[in-house]
């Protein structure tokens, strides 16, 4: 039984590392896609869709080129949700957006990570795991 019990623990252990490795890709992903956004489309005339976001993070080999929108929609969804863009418009997977205002680039003190947010938001670092007021 003992046996048992560590095997089962070890499935644990390992199912709670990929999920942490999973978080912590998710966040990179996030901090990226708000980089490409204010590199790309810091503009409140300027409407993009989340296609065009993605197309540019496969440029610059933040996914690759089996990443598909379907597979980053509840991130889009998540941006939407800060207030640093609006849904304007949507069809099947394509999702048109919007700023709400213009993006500001920041390097949050207490991780060191260089963030970027829009001036509607919530001043607080989106490093999941910071969270620090800027």
């Amino acid at each position: 039984m003992a046996g048992d019990s560590d095997g089962a623990a070890g499935a644990d252990d390992a199912a709670d590392t990929a999920a942490s490795g999973n978080n912590a890709a998710t966040a990179a992903l996030n901090l990226e896609m708000r980089r490409a956004i204010f590199e790309n489309f810091n503009d409140l005339e300027l409407r993009f869709t989340n296609d065009e976001v993605l197309g540019i993070m496969r440029k610059k080999g933040v996914v690759d080129d089996a990443c598909d929108v379907c597979d980053v929609e509840s991130d889009f969804v998540s941006l939407c949700e800060s207030g640093l863009v609006r849904n304007i418009a949507q069809n099947f997977n394509t999702m048109w957006l919007r700023l709400f205002d213009a993006v500001d680039e920041m390097k949050c003190g207490a991780c060191s990570q260089t963030v970027h947010l829009g001036r509607a938001e919530e001043r607080a670092c989106p490093n999941p795991g910071c969270g620090a007021p800027l």
